[in-house]
This record gives structure tokens, sequence and C-alpha cells, in this order.
């Protein structure tokens, strides 16, 4: 953050329709009124009153004569869109790394530097450690730093000023179609949803009776896995000195979904999955019994594969803050498969999938357990996504393969 000089080029004052954009411009360093209250008269009044420049979702407003064409009307309803609008009208600058003075988002008063020192007791022991410019509103007392989420606005603001490979800018005439391009991954994953328990139930069958089960056996274990998808075990707590993010829809793989759901905590839960760990373990244990009665030669086979496809997974693990562990979900199976059908082409269907489970379970999950106590999250669950987790979508995908 560069130090801060006191000449803002315009003053603004948003309508009750744009809080949002009020709290970028000030983000951005733009001295901005906003009142979600306020009426239309005393909205204009205001305007002239503090010679601000009046932004608007209104027609009715720019048509005020007393304005004198001191106003903008947005046109856009993404932030993106408006902050592009204002970029080449009013020539803002949408540059975090501005020579104004930073504003607090919510009160629009001018932040102050505070040291260090006086910030520690102030932030989380996290960020006092590993951050050293901080500031502070004289009003609410908030305490502001270039953590993570600087990035995000520079990407954001990046968006902002984004051209059509055209040539133009991208207007409010080009949105509807960006909505619907936005709606489409979620229509897509309704439909996945749909399809799941003909697409998965069908797969995990023909994988399962590849391993010699019976169909109905087979059965059973497919059913039990989807059931047992949404049931965590807690086997430990970690406490922590301080406060993390809590989301009951990380551990299925929906984190950030309805974020109104999320709380703090001073722990973090280590639990099991029943559907994506449990089942999947009990099965690689009946499994591999019947490859020890088979002889020394599938159980060196099914060890080299355990341990190629660990070293893998661990190598390819890595902590995501919120969430927990994480890794590509095709590589596991597909290296599981294949190390079977090299080493013991004959038990390939119960070598991989053994090894499929084992190798996310051990390499990604167990060797990671310690990366849990660095990372911000409130739960972490082996087999946390059920069905679709590492575990029980390798051991499936590489028996199948197999």
């Amino acid at each position: 953050m560069p130090a801060p000089t006191t000449h803002p080029p315009l003053r603004f004052v948003a309508d009750a329709m744009l809080g949002r954009l009020a709290r970028w411009l000030r983000i951005l360093g733009y001295d901005t009124a906003y009142d979600k209250n306020i009426s239309d008269e005393a909205l204009i009044e205001q305007a002239i009153r503090e010679d601000r420049w009046l932004l608007t979702r209104d027609r009715r407003l720019v048509l005020r004569k007393l304005l004198r064409g001191r106003h903008t009307l947005i046109a856009s309803d993404l932030i993106e869109g408006q902050l592009r609008q204002l970029h080449r009208d009013l020539k803002i600058d949408l540059d975090l790394n501005h020579p104004r003075d930073y504003r607090c988002a919510d009160c629009n008063v001018v932040l102050i530097f505070i040291s260090p020192e006086v910030a520690a007791p102030l932030v989380p022991p996290f960020v006092a450690r590993h951050y050293r410019t901080f500031l502070q509103c004289p009003h609410c007392r908030r305490v502001f730093w270039p953590g993570t989420h600087w990035d995000d606005f520079q990407k954001r603001l990046a968006v902002a000023k984004f051209k059509n490979p055209a040539g133009p800018e991208w207007n409010n005439d080009g949105e509807p179609v960006m909505k619907l391009l936005s709606a489409l991954p979620l229509l897509l994953f309704i439909v996945l949803v749909a399809m799941l328990p003909f697409v998965f139930g069908q797969l995990f069958t023909a994988a399962l009776l590849k391993l010699k089960l019976d169909p109905t056996t087979a059965l059973l274990v497919v059913i039990g896995i989807f059931l047992g998808s949404p049931v965590n075990i807690p086997v430990k707590r970690i406490s922590r000195t301080e406060s993390v993010p809590v989301n009951p829809l990380a551990v299925y793989g929906l984190h950030g979904w309805w974020p109104m759901l999320q709380c703090v905590r001073r722990e973090t839960m280590i639990a099991v999955n029943v559907g994506g760990c449990i089942i999947p373990v009990a099965l690689t244990v009946y499994e591999t019994a019947h490859l020890v009665m088979a002889g020394w030669r599938p159980l060196s086979g099914l060890l080299l594969a355990i341990f190629i496809n660990t070293v893998m997974c661990y190598w390819l693990a890595k902590p995501i803050k919120g969430i927990g562990i994480a890794m590509p979900g095709l590589f596991p199976p597909l290296l599981a498969a294949a190390s079977a059908l090299f080493f013991v082409p004959d038990q390939a269907p119960p070598v991989a999938f053994v090894a499929g489970v084992l190798g996310p379970l051990i390499g990604a999950d167990l060797l990671h357990l310690r990366d849990i106590e660095k990372i911000a999250t409130g739960i972490a669950s082996i087999g946390g996504a059920g069905t679709f987790d590492g575990i029980v979508l390798s051991g499936i995908v590489a028996a199948y393969l197999a």
C-alpha cells in the first residue's frame, strides 16, 4: 500500500440501488456518500449542497434540471459493468495502488495508518505475524490489511477494465447473454444431479461385479456409499488460537454455497465419512484378504501399486483454505488401473481397487493431516465429498478401467 494523499478528483453520492458500487468506490479511495433510506429529494439536495456527482439507476432523477448534468445513469446490473462505465465516462482510476486516501467501505471515513504493535490485539494472530501494514477506521474502529482479498479485488478490477475482443467495451446490451452464460453451470449441475443415481449407480455396480461380488452385495455396497456420504463421524478436535470459518457444506464439495450457514469457531474437527471412506476401506480389507490367499505374486504387485499411488497422491494433494486437502480426481484411478494392469494383469480389478482407495487415503489424507493445522478450516473430513471424493472415486473407477 502506498502512502495516501488527499486529492480525490471527484466526490460521489450514490442512490439506494447502488450500495455495492459505493463500497467499491470507497475502496478505490473515492469519497462516496450513501444512505439506503434517503429520499429522492434529499439525495438531490445532498448532491447540490456537497457538490457531489450523483450516481443513480433511476431514469427519473436524471431529468431533474437542478442537477445541471452532474450525474451518471448507471446502466449495468453487474459491479464490473458499473465500474467499467465510470472508468470510461468519468476516467476514474481502477487501480488499488492509487495515491488517494483509503476509505472505510462501511463509513466512508478516511483510514489512518497504525503500527503493527497497535494492530496486533485487534487482528487474528496469523495476520499479526505475517502483515506489517495496517489501517484503521477512526469511526467504526475496523482494521484493514492487504491480505488475499487484495488480490481478489485486483482481479475483479482487471475484469472491469477488460475489452471485448471485437473492439468495443461490453455494455448493458450484452449483459443478458452474460447472465445466461453465468447460469449455465447451475443448469448443468442440476442435470448432473438428476443423472447421478443412474450413471454412477451403473458404473459402481459394474465395477463391484468385477471384484467378484454377487449382484445383491454389489447393490447393497452402492446404496451404502450413497446413503453414507452425508454422514461424518468426528474422530479428533484440534484447538486453535484464531477463529476459523466453518461451512457444513464444505465437506461435500460445496464450499461457498449458502454463506448464511457459515460460522466461525476456534477448533478444527477431523471427521471420517461413512460413504466416502469407511465402506470403501472395509471393501479393501475384503479384497486384500482374497489377494493374500492367491499367493505372493498378487500381493507383491498390490504393495507396489499402493506405494506408487500413495507417493503420487501425496505429491498432488494440496491444502485448500476453508475446505481441507484436495487433489485432482481422475489421476489416481488412472494410475491405479495402469499399475494393476502392469504388475498383476490377471488380478487387475481387485489390485486397482485397493490401490485406488488406499493411495488417496494414505497419501492425500493421512500424510497431510499435519497440514490441516496450517490452514483456516473448521472441519476436514476424510472422504468428505462422499461418493465423489478421491478415495471412493479412485477405487471404483480404477476397478472399472482394469
